[in-house]
């Protein structure tokens, strides 16, 4: 699967340059910005779904413990600046940070195979916060009268740090507050597309794969046999797809604001689960999948010189 991982980076990879090669003769020649900055502020949704099976081979059960994060939200800001250094050439840098006001976490183990006779099933509150860091290169490699066509590539890393919240009825737990921290971490490539002019109105789509190594630490504060504050990591190798779609309105030569919408999916391959016991000893068992998927929608500013 990891094989196939690549090769659609590579295929990605490959059309930008594609494109770059046979629309440089159509360009138009238009002057590009020296440097460009915009800051959001906009409302996210995610779900995050984890499980492990009960050994290595993914048997005994094929799905022993399984996570199920729902409608994590909250607000966030963020922002991204350009600069270009060298012709159609520029430098890219990207921040988001947003809270987690409102989620679920639905927390089941299983004792036969493919979801049948739970032995624990919890409902809770979930907390937390999440960011997003990415820096790069881009190139512009077609200017038009009406359209714009840029590649991007670098590394991005976006984490989540996941807070269970105690539910005393449920889990007879009054002070939960485990812990599920994440790391999708990875080299990207993106194509950005606009059309419209940059001095009137303009849309934009932007499109992002990420070749991403997922990592996770947790502190399961409800076994006191697991150690702490490192109760178990995860492994393993996946993508991010994101998309995101911008409307912009200028409103002098300089600034411009804008609205926005962008949606993720990200999903791993088989991995590792490594549980880490009070007494010094450790276990590996097969993690199954991690899938995670969600969007927000945002308003902005934009100054460009």
């Amino acid at each position: 699967m990891m094989l196939m991982y690549h090769r659609d980076f590579l295929a990605f990879v490959c059309t930008i340059v594609l494109l770059s090669t046979t629309a440089r003769a159509q360009e138009s020649g238009s002057k590009n910005e020296r440097l460009s900055i915009q800051t959001h502020a906009f409302y996210k949704q995610e779900d995050l779904r984890w499980s492990i099976a009960g050994n290595l081979q993914g048997q005994n059960p094929n799905i022993y413990s399984e996570l199920a994060w729902k409608k994590v939200s909250g607000p966030g800001i963020g922002t991204s600046v350009a600069f270009g250094i060298w012709g159609r050439i520029m430098l890219t840098a990207s921040y988001d940070r947003s809270t987690v006001s409102s989620g679920k976490v639905n927390d089941t183990d299983y004792q036969q195979d493919n979801r049948t006779m739970p032995s624990y099933q919890a409902t809770l509150e979930t907390k937390g916060n999440t960011s997003y860091l990415a820096a790069g290169a881009g190139y512009r490699f077609f200017t038009g009268k009406k359209i714009r066509l840029s590649g991007f590539a670098g590394f991005e890393d976006t984490r989540q740090s996941l807070i269970i919240l105690s539910n005393e009825i449920t889990t007879g737990d009054a002070d939960l507050n485990s812990t599920y921290r994440t790391s999708w971490a990875g080299p990207y490539a993106g194509l950005k597309i606009e059309t419209g002019r940059p001095s009137t109105a303009r849309l934009q789509l932007d499109i992002n794969y990420c070749q991403a190594s997922f990592s996770a630490k947790a502190d399961w504060k409800r076994i006191d046999a697991f150690a702490h504050p490192v109760s178990f990591k995860h492994e393993a190798k996946g993508y991010v797809l994101k998309s995101k779609v911008i409307a912009s309105k200028a409103v002098n030569k300089t600034l411009s604001v804008f609205a926005e919408a962008m949606a993720f999916y990200s999903v791993t391959a088989a991995g590792t689960d490594e549980l880490f016991l009070a007494d010094g000893g450790s276990l590996y068992t097969r993690l199954n999948e991690v899938k995670g998927k969600g969007g927000w929608i945002g308003l902005g500013v934009r100054v460009g010189f």
